[in-house]
């Protein structure tokens, strides 16, 4: 099973490799949650991934979290899958070979 815990750990880990972010103004629309979704479910397969290893290079503190809230939902709806492996917590795209 994989706790809070672990999944807190995958997204420091992520976010420690973020890059800065400039100022926005206030009021500029964002990508929304579903948007977001369908980015991360392109990038599941069905190997096992860690976060790290889907997001690619460069991304900000804010794109970081919204893959990870949007890996949460999905799994949340069953359409991906989360185990912990030795140190980290990997993810793939929810089938019969995943339970």
């Amino acid at each position: 099973n994989v706790s809070g815990g672990d999944l807190a750990k995958a997204l420091e880990k992520l976010l420690r490799r973020a890059a800065p972010e400039s100022i926005k103004p206030l009021g500029k629309p964002r990508k929304s949650l579903s948007d977001q979704m369908r980015v991360v479910l392109h990038a599941l397969s069905n190997e096992w991934r860690s976060l790290e290893d889907m997001v690619e290079d460069p991304f900000t503190r804010s794109e970081a979290v919204y893959w990870f809230l949007a890996l949460l939902e999905l799994v949340r709806l069953g359409q991906a899958a989360a185990q912990v492996e030795g140190e980290d917590v990997v993810f793939a795209r929810a089938n019969s070979k995943h339970p």
